[in-house]
């Protein structure tokens, strides 16, 4: 009587062949119909995800410069990202069906242990959920993606200009700088003072000497030469007002013109030389007086004169280090702003990657993980199934078959092995006579030979002997 066959559907089947299940065992066990169905959707959704991860990440990062109406708009290549979102689909449908299929179950084992299985498709489910996370974090933290490398751009730009200014050494130009500046203004405002302010002994004494012979000598001897000076005055009016009357009266007999007319000149000279002595010492007074001065005032020029070669000196250290400080800057600016454009323009997917992976946000490093923990019990739902599953009819039948293979394929390997023994028996049987009849063959020829070579020798012999009898 035929076996009345069990019923599936259409759907049913197509997932038993995505699972990778022996449709032929599986026909037999209708209690495991809808498990190794439910394996087979597993396998579908993961490697759905999949294509759908490898679409979204070939939208975002694979994009391409299109002139539209002579604007240049960024497109993506839709037809490249569905062959690369197909591939990748295909690529994890074919690991996950594949390591599915390797899982054996053995009814006879009382102990078994998944992670000779698990162990290595954990460690692919981690791998493949890293990538597929990737393109989905990347548009979920887009925002926080391009915020974040905008500060991490300004950092990096106020680091290296940081560092610029450091390797320049701009701090201690500066530094000098304002020295110089700063002793360049005290140099300029001692300029702008008198000579009373001179900090030079050499202009002090003479000063201090000159100003003591102003205040205490020189108007000492100011009088005296005015006294004296006085007294020829007077005596000369009086000796003109005598001389005057004497000749208008020639011949008065007053006393007293005669008198005056009689004294001798003696006196007027005294009183000049007292008066020239007076003048010479004031002049000699007045002229130490005009030598210390010029002196203290050559000594204040020096003074000055040097303060100017400083200040010359000064004005050009301080030259050099503005222009020092100028060209650095300039420097400084030109490659900060090289930096700058250089960081700004780094928007690639490494960037963005490193940028979502560091990112100090507790809140996105949670939910980032959430999405890629969620990826990961998708991709290893499968295998998970699969182990956690009890066995059933369709692994019974399958241990049972590979039983029986195992076992056809020892009696073919035994038969096998004694039709090798007969056939080399056989072999080592068809040697030794073939080994026998040569043996007999040679020796038949060698007899053959030796009888030849006697009947030779006999000859020779008789004829030798025939010839020998002649002779003698």
């Amino acid at each position: 009587m035929k076996q009345k066959e069990n019923k599936y559907s259409k759907i049913q089947y197509f997932l038993w062949l995505v699972a990778g299940s022996e449709i032929s065992v599986l026909k037999k066990c209708p209690n495991d119909y809808n498990r190794h169905a439910n394996i087979g959707l597993m396998i579908i959704i993961t490697s759905l995800f999949a294509g759908i991860t490898a679409f979204v990440a070939g939208s975002t990062f694979a994009k391409e410069n299109v002139l539209i109406n002579g604007k240049v708009i960024e497109q993506v290549n839709t037809l490249g990202v569905s062959i690369f979102a197909f591939i990748w689909a295909f690529l994890i449908f074919s690991l996950d069906r594949s390591m599915v299929n390797s899982i054996k179950k053995n009814p006879n084992e009382t102990e078994k242990s998944i992670w000779s299985y698990f162990a290595p498709r954990l460690v692919l489910a981690i791998i493949l959920s890293f990538f597929m996370s990737i393109p989905i974090e990347h548009i979920v933290f887009k925002e926080k993606i391009a915020f974040q490398m905008s500060e991490n751009n300004k950092n990096n730009w106020l680091k290296r200009f940081e560092e610029l200014n450091k390797g320049y050494d701009t701090k201690n130009t500066e530094t000098s700088l304002n020295i110089y500046t700063s002793n360049s203004d005290k140099l300029d405002k001692e300029l702008q003072k008198d000579c009373k302010e001179c900090p030079l002994d050499e202009y002090k004494n003479p000063i201090a000497t000159a100003n003591q012979i102003d205040r205490n000598e020189l108007p000492i001897l100011a009088g005296n030469k005015r006294k004296a000076q006085k007294a020829v005055d007077d005596y000369s009016t009086e000796l003109n007002r005598i001389q005057t009357e004497y000749w208008n009266q020639t011949h008065s007999s007053n006393e007293q013109v005669k008198k005056v007319r009689l004294k001798p000149d003696g006196e007027l000279r005294r009183l000049y030389n007292e008066n020239t002595i007076a003048k010479n010492q004031f002049n000699t007074k007045d002229q130490e007086v005009y030598r210390l001065r010029r002196e203290a005032q050559v000594a204040c020029d020096k003074w000055k004169e040097e303060k100017r070669k400083e200040k010359a000196r000064v004005d050009s250290l301080k030259a050099k280090s503005q222009d020092l400080l100028i060209a650095n800057s300039d420097s400084i600016r030109i490659q900060s702003d090289k930096y700058k454009k250089e960081i700004e323009a780094m928007q690639g997917f490494d960037t963005q990657f490193v940028t979502l992976f560091l990112m100090p946000d507790a809140g996105v490093q949670v939910l980032k993980w959430l999405i890629f923990l969620a990826l990961l019990v998708i991709e290893i739902l499968p295998t998970y199934l699969k182990l956690k599953t009890p066995i059933g009819q369709y692994d019974n039948q399958m241990h049972q078959a590979e039983i029986d293979t195992s076992d056809e394929l020892n009696k073919r390997s035994i038969k096998y092995q004694e039709t090798l023994e007969e056939i080399e028996e056989y072999r080592k049987r068809k040697e030794i006579e073939m080994n026998k009849n040569l043996i007999d063959k040679v020796v038949a020829i060698e007899e053959k030979l030796a009888n030849e070579m006697l009947v030779e020798w006999e000859i020779k012999a008789r004829n030798q002997m025939k010839n020998n009898v002649e002779k003698s």
